[in-house]
């Protein structure tokens, strides 16, 4: 390593090894506490200079060539100077901006300043934020990646060329290579840094946070990062951590579904889930049924009969044996319960209607397929003999509307509930999706193919945010890798790995949760201002980037 000489203050002269001069001169000041480098202020303010300069520069070679003033002092140029080779405005312009720009680096040298000029950078990028404020805005990736292609490539070449010796077109399109090449990697890094300081949170998300579903952070960013998260769940203690709060985010989901089957009545279902639950709503359903029916009659009307023939005329396209089972059932459970002014009251109503439910149920859930068409064909009936109660009963028509709507909406709940995989009747968004379609009665399902069939709109939200799956314990599951993991860190700082597994586990207690969810969850102006200045810093990273690789 060469060896310089240093004059100090004192007027003596010493001897420092270092790979070049200013970086001896940098080290001598700090061994004499003299401060390094110039001045912040200076070095800012020159971050700005470079930008004034460059287009400055830019506009001096965009100009028509014209022949400039003689020099001072001269009246006409030297009649030996041929005027093809007198200096135009654009050498002038290079020549007095490499001038300037060569000042400034032997005060910074002298002054012991090296390697990157963090503070003439941000003066770059100070001077270059109109430009990326008025630049485009892009919400996705690719769209960032590209619009930070093109403006980064754009407000590098405002940097000025320092080089008069230099092809000022050839050094140009270096410098739009190098902005745009830093632009396609900052738009995207710019775009990813909004989406965690204030992410756009996708609406179903939201839709689920405002039924009282909390779902986890990487849920709240998409499906990409829940799938990290859910790989994070083999980690040792943070994994246990993700995947407890993962089920009481399908606890959640369970009961706010409870509460959008009991929603028409205009009240929430009780606490409980799973079969618990689904007791406990039929219950609160049957009670509300039970206090109207004594103010309830019963009697056929036409729409009945033209219903009942419509589903007869289906039933015969039936196997034989479901298609006299159907006719065997309407005739004993239903028409022979009324009297011979084709009535019956209240009461006599809710027994046809238990045994309808009953009958039906039983054969939606046997092996058979036939027999499970057979069970759509009565729950059909139950259907229209319960409308043909709210025609009889106009006065009451509206509670009794909101009653059917409750029982219908508790068909679905209970559908899922029942279907294999459930954990003692705590089902999956997949599972309540499933039960969805198949309680759709319309013709084809064209209902649940249209997004419109009851209760698709929280089995949607549901299958999009959360876990499609009931988390384990984490005591088989997760044991081994998090023994592999220990026992690979035998030799290594076992103490500061357990120390960020647990800090990183306590983000997913309810409390700590529940506050980073509500954080990410703000939506209001100022949360959209930090987004769109994060997602627009692409230019002026594209121009400090150039400047830093010119510049080192």
């Amino acid at each position: 390593m060469p060896e310089f000489e240093i004059r100090g203050p004192d007027g003596k002269t010493y001897e420092i090894i270092a790979p070049d001069k200013a970086s001896a001169v940098a080290a001598f000041n700090r061994k004499i506490g003299k401060p390094v480098d110039l001045p912040k202020g200076e070095r800012f303010k020159q971050g700005l200079t470079d930008i004034a300069q460059g287009v400055m520069q830019l506009g001096a070679h965009a100009g028509p060539s014209v022949t400039p003033p003689p020099p001072p002092g001269m009246d006409a140029w030297p009649s030996d100077v041929s005027p093809a080779i007198q200096p135009g405005l654009d050498q002038q312009a290079d020549q007095a901006i490499a001038d300037q720009q060569r000042g400034y680096q032997e005060r910074r040298e002298a002054a012991g300043g090296s390697g990157v000029d963090w503070m003439r950078l941000g003066g770059n990028v100070t001077a270059t934020l109109p430009m990326a404020l008025a630049g485009p805005n892009p919400a996705t990736l690719g769209g960032a990646m590209g619009a930070g292609t093109l403006t980064g490539a754009g407000a590098s070449m405002l940097s000025p060329v320092t080089d008069p010796n230099a092809n000022f077109i050839a050094e140009k399109g270096k410098q739009a290579a190098i902005g745009a090449t830093v632009g396609a990697v900052m738009g995207p890094a710019a775009n990813l840094t909004s989406r965690v300081v204030a992410p756009n949170v996708n609406k179903a998300a939201n839709y689920l946070i405002g039924k009282g579903v909390i779902p986890t952070p990487g849920q709240m960013l998409g499906p990409t990062a829940a799938k990290l998260e859910d790989r994070l769940t083999s980690l040792p203690l943070f994994g246990n951590a993700i995947a407890a709060a993962q089920k009481r985010g399908l606890d959640q989901y369970n009961k706010a579904v409870l509460d959008d089957v009991v929603a028409p009545l205009g009240i929430k279902a009780p606490s409980k889930i799973g079969y618990d639950g689904i007791d406990a709503v039929h219950e609160v359903i049957g009670k509300s049924y039970d206090e109207l029916l004594p103010n309830l009659v019963f009697k056929v009307d036409d729409q009945l009969m033209a219903d009942l023939g419509n589903l007869s005329s289906m039933a015969a396209e039936m196997p034989k044996e479901q298609a006299a089972r159907f006719n065997d059932i309407v005739v004993k459970k239903f028409i022979g319960r009324l009297s011979e002014t084709d009535m019956m009251d209240g009461n006599a109503f809710k027994g046809v209607e238990s045994e309808l439910s009953r009958i039906a149920k039983e054969l939606r859930s046997d092996a058979s397929f036939d027999n499970r068409e057979l069970g759509a064909a009565v729950r059909e009936v139950l259907v229209a003999v319960r409308k043909n109660l709210e025609r009889s009963n106009p006065m009451f028509a509206g509670r009794l509307g909101k009653i059917n709507q409750a029982f219908s909406n508790l068909v679905r709940a209970e559908n899922a509930a029942s279907r294999l995989g459930t954990e003692d009747g705590v089902f999956t968004p997949s599972q309540f999706m499933a039960a969805v379609r198949t309680s759709d009665s319309s013709i084809r399902k064209s209902k649940f193919a249209r997004g419109e069939a009851a209760m698709q709109d929280v089995a949607r939200a549901g299958k999009t945010v959360l876990s499609q799956k009931y988390p384990d314990s984490g005591t088989v599951g997760r044991s081994i890798p998090a023994a592999l993991l220990m026992g690979g860190l035998a030799t290594k700082d076992i103490v500061t790995t357990g120390g960020a597994l647990t800090a990183g586990a306590l983000a997913y207690t309810p409390g700590v949760q529940r506050f980073i969810v509500d954080l990410m969850n703000r939506h209001g102006p100022k949360s959209e201002i930090v987004r769109n200045v994060l997602q627009r810093l692409t230019a002026p990273s594209a121009a400090g980037g150039a400047l830093a690789v010119e510049k080192p």
